[in-house]
């Protein structure tokens, strides 16, 4: 079985209507009349795999909330005569996660609220990574990390510190592996005013008439190229 995690990229954000329906189980963070997991790339990879999967993915959800769903699935619902793979589809680095125990109630940070000051949250989400990564060694899970749409950042300085680098996929994002653009220049500054700019992402055949995520061509061609990733890897 595959497992996906990810954000609104991972669960085909814009490609939902208010007639469809999903089992809860298979995606249970789909939001309907936005949302269309069937046609996003996940669908279209596991299907060539093979694999009965669900998709854990959440619009503006981060790295860190990956990994708690990813713990939350271990504890609950994981059995030991399956087999696993993950899929941790990253995303921007400076979003985040947590659980307001006082409020009882999650926070999910994006956009320009980042979760840490400065660039701290660089470090963080390696060791969200490094987490993850365990997780899945304890659990024998077969672990694939893929940037999305934007680079991971990985800087120099803390290469001793990565435990997952066997488990990247591409060390560019998948648009820029499938579409040869630049999408978002890095993980800093992945949600500034050019990714809102409905105009600037219209210019892409693989995103229009949608704003800011792929159409259905667009998901075709990201899972082709994971295809292509995943057999050369």
């Amino acid at each position: 079985m595959d497992l996906w995690f990810g954000d609104s990229w991972t669960i085909g954000a814009e490609l939902g209507t208010n007639t469809d329906t999903f089992d809860k189980q298979t995606f249970p963070n789909a939001v309907l009349g936005r949302d269309n997991p069937l046609k996003a790339f996940p669908h279209h990879v596991s299907g060539w795999r093979n694999q009965s999967y669900i998709n854990f993915a959440r619009g503006a959800s981060s790295i860190d909330y990956a990994l708690y769903q990813l713990i939350t699935f271990c504890t609950t619902s994981y059995k030991s005569s399956e087999r696993y793979t993950a899929f941790l589809c990253a995303t921007g680095q400076n979003r985040g996660f947590g659980i307001s125990t006082s409020l009882n109630k999650e926070i999910i940070y994006c956009n320009n609220e980042h979760k840490t000051q400065y660039d701290l949250f660089i470090y963080d989400s390696i060791i969200s990574l490094n987490c993850f990564y365990s997780v899945c060694v304890v659990h024998n899970i077969t672990c694939y990390i893929i940037p999305i749409f934007c680079d991971l950042i990985l800087p120099p300085g803390l290469q001793n510190t990565i435990l997952f680098k066997d488990s990247i996929l591409t060390n560019s994002s998948l648009v820029e592996e499938t579409f040869g653009v630049k999408f978002i220049e890095d993980a800093f500054t992945y949600i500034d005013d050019k990714y809102h700019d409905s105009s600037t992402c219209a210019q892409y055949d693989w995103i229009r008439p949608n704003l800011i995520h792929p159409n259905v061509q667009g998901h075709k061609k990201l899972a082709y190229k994971l295809i292509e990733l995943l057999e050369n890897h």
